[in-house]
């Protein structure tokens, strides 16, 4: 909302300029136009930075370690805890108690990336093994997280799809992710 403020702001002042100058019936001389060109450049090469710093503040306040519970959809399994790390490189590593045995599946990998204000795009995979150890299917989530201005939590719809070992899909669920950020704490 800061960044849209912003943007409205010098927007407005460009136009404000101009404006004033036609009214006031001035006709610019060709340095003088060079010179309003010129301030202008710089004006939205300002303005762009402004926009760059504002994504890189999203992704920083994104990057990092969170808790939280992973909801599913009705008549899917009860929610389940999860834990997510996000580097600031783009991957993603994760770790749920979630079914059907969470000591029969592999930690979740992926990637992450801002898709729009204070919106971020994870895809994540886990190796899935039966009973006796064996590589038995293959699970991937998609979410789409928001969040939140303070930076503390974030909130995501997620799709999951299981797969057999030859890359065929056998069952299909949603739900819900709410996590807050983990910090770092005193010792006393």
């Amino acid at each position: 909302m800061k960044l849209k403020t912003l943007l409205l702001t010098f927007a407005s002042a460009a136009l404000m300029a101009c404006a004033a100058g036609v009214a006031n019936g001035q006709t610019p001389t060709g340095a003088e136009t060079e010179e309003k060109l010129t301030r202008q450049q710089a004006m939205a090469s300002d303005i762009l930075d402004v926009i760059e710093r504002a994504k890189e503040a999203q992704r920083k306040a994104f990057a990092g370690s969170w808790e939280g519970v992973f909801t599913p959809e009705a008549g899917g399994p009860p929610p389940f805890r999860i834990l997510f790390t996000f580097g600031l490189d783009g991957t993603v590593v994760a770790t749920d108690a979630g079914p059907p045995s969470p000591h029969l599946a592999s930690s979740e990998h992926g990637a992450w990336d801002r898709s729009g204000p204070n919106e971020f795009l994870v895809t994540y995979k886990q190796l899935l093994f039966d009973k006796d150890g064996n590589l038995d299917s293959l699970f991937k989530a998609r979410v789409k997280f928001k969040l939140n201005e303070g930076g503390t939590g974030i909130n995501g719809q997620v799709i999951v799809d299981l797969f057999d070992l030859q890359g065929n899909k056998f069952l299909s669920g949603a739900g819900t992710i709410k996590c807050t950020k983990i910090r770092v704490e005193p010792l006393d």
